[in-house]
């Protein structure tokens, strides 16, 4: 073998060990560039760098806002109406009280919420205490029948159901 021959070896064995590296160091299932995630259950992408989400005004949540964040009230200057969406995969929003406002959580329309454990009635929608730091985590999951429901757990303050929208 000629010396243009060994030097066309090296580059092949470089580029195999190039090509053998970026595939043992590929970022793992699911996840594509600079914090994107792919939910595998959705099949759709969303950003991971957002980390919250400030509600103002009544309003209902985007399936991205759902996604891998929490909502505050900050800025609000009254009570603040959020109603959740209808998804049907598993995901988890954290509710935080940053204003001494009321946060008023709704289901999708006709579902009803199990809040620490008890089922509510349809439609009924929870509420906050006015407490600065008062939270709680939703998150979508299929029930013992397997229909797919918000679960509320409080974590911190005064969280109750308050019967259908105000």
């Amino acid at each position: 073998m000629n010396a243009n021959g060994v030097t066309n070896m090296k580059r092949l064995l470089v580029i195999l060990i190039l090509l053998c590296a970026s595939v043992a160091f590929a970022a793992p299932p699911g996840t594509v560039s600079k914090g994107d995630i792919v939910y595998p259950i959705s099949k759709k992408t969303f950003s991971a760098r957002k980390t919250g989400v400030e509600i103002t005004t009544d309003t209902t949540l985007t399936e991205n806002q759902c996604l891998s964040t929490y909502i505050t009230n900050q800025g609000a200057s009254g009570e603040v109406d959020i109603t959740l969406d209808d998804l049907s995969y598993r995901v988890a929003v954290m509710f935080i009280v940053e204003e001494e406002q009321v946060i008023e959580i709704n289901p999708p329309s006709g579902e009803a919420f199990d809040l620490n454990g008890t089922a509510l009635d349809a439609n009924d929608c929870v509420d906050s205490d006015t407490t600065v730091g008062s939270k709680i985590m939703a998150v979508r999951m299929k029930n013992a029948s397997g229909t797919w429901v918000w679960s509320l757990d409080s974590i911190r303050g005064a969280w109750v159901d308050t019967g259908a929208s105000d």
